[in-house]
């Protein structure tokens, strides 16, 4: 049996969650969190668990504390999303 959220979207996939494709898209190679791939293990899951949530949340990652959020957080930007993603929270 195959669950559901709200969104209509696979229950522990990011698959057809907008944020998500956003992630997929971003050139995180310019930035300093590097490419996605190289990311630590810890860092991927963490976005992982917060693509899937309903809830908002936003992750700020490292030194320069890189922004990071989901579906339910980009309401709460605004107009500020979606240029905020992977940009240091000082310049968000």
């Amino acid at each position: 049996m195959t669950l559901y959220d709200a969104r209509g979207a696979e229950v522990g996939s990011t698959v057809s969650m907008h944020m998500a494709d956003l992630f997929r898209r971003h050139d995180w190679a310019s930035t300093p969190l590097g490419k996605r791939e190289a990311w630590p293990s810890v860092l991927r899951t963490t976005v992982d668990m917060m693509l899937a949530s309903l809830h908002p949340m936003c992750v700020l990652w490292g030194p320069r504390r890189i922004f990071l959020y989901n579906d339910s957080y980009a309401d709460v930007l605004g107009a500020r999303h979606p240029s905020a993603l992977g940009l240091p929270t000082e310049d968000v």
